[in-house]
């Protein structure tokens, strides 16, 4: 080379892309060389996180969709509210329509009878001897009507009503010297009825006085109640469907 040929000068020549060597501080270390432990433990790190992240996309939506498919499979058959709803009506207790027969003459026990229970009225009240061994017997009469859409279809004549037909209860009513007599009666009245279906206690305060005792047949059109309450001793007869009523509400 002569002196007056001039030097080309060096061009500098720029990094491939394939050409992983950098010095520059924070790009990727050259091919081949192992990544350093912290580099390694922010990798795993962030490969937890992306799968924790997936699984919760994934598992929320299955685990509510489980949740509801076993709700309405196990739960019993009484929990829908719609079908164990009750409802309750309360009907308006019946009274009388009339006035009572006036015993303002009679003696203590005839002017004890109620003048009314529920809707029966008293009519009339008569002796008889037909209560042996007792002070003094009677026989009363209540009238009134059963009401069928509430206590069942009664026995009598209708009154043109849907709901009322006339009723009526007979009630043989007498007092003995003492409260055995009057059980003894009790037995006697009731002799010819069988096995009563229900019996209780009868109370003043809370003391036992006597019991009552419920006959007649299922389906029967009529039944009977007989008590003692201490020396008296009541039976009555009428209508089934308002025996009971009428038997715990005479108050006697």
């Amino acid at each position: 080379m002569s002196e007056n040929e001039s030097t080309a000068p060096e061009t500098e020549q720029e990094p491939s892309a394939g050409d992983s060597t950098t010095g520059v501080a924070g790009l990727a270390a050259p091919e081949g060389e192992p990544r350093s432990d912290e580099e390694t433990r922010r990798a795993r790190r962030s490969e937890q996180r992306r799968g924790r992240a997936l699984w919760f996309v994934i598992g929320v939506p299955v685990v509510l969709v489980a949740a509801v498919v076993l709700f309405f499979v196990l739960r019993p058959a009484d929990a829908d509210p719609a079908a164990s709803a009750t409802v309750t009506t309360t009907l308006p207790v019946p009274t009388a329509t009339s006035e009572p027969l006036d015993r303002a003459d009679a003696t203590a026990l005839v002017q004890a009878l109620p003048g009314t229970v529920r809707q029966f009225v008293l009519t009339t009240v008569e002796p008889t001897d037909s209560l042996e061994g007792a002070v003094e017997g009677w026989t009363a009469a209540y009238e009134g009507e059963a009401v069928d859409s509430q206590w069942g279809t009664a026995s009598g004549t209708s009154t043109g009503s849907a709901d009322t037909t006339a009723a009526g209860f007979t009630v043989t009513v007498g007092q003995w010297a003492d409260a055995d007599r009057a059980t003894e009666a009790a037995a006697g009245l009731s002799a010819d009825l069988g096995e009563p279906t229900s019996t209780e206690d009868v109370t003043v305060g809370d003391d036992v006085t006597g019991s009552l005792s419920f006959y007649g047949e299922d389906g029967a059109s009529e039944g009977t109640a007989v008590w003692t309450n201490g020396t008296v001793v009541l039976r009555a007869v009428g209508p089934a469907s308002e025996v009971v009523n009428f038997a715990t509400g005479f108050g006697l």
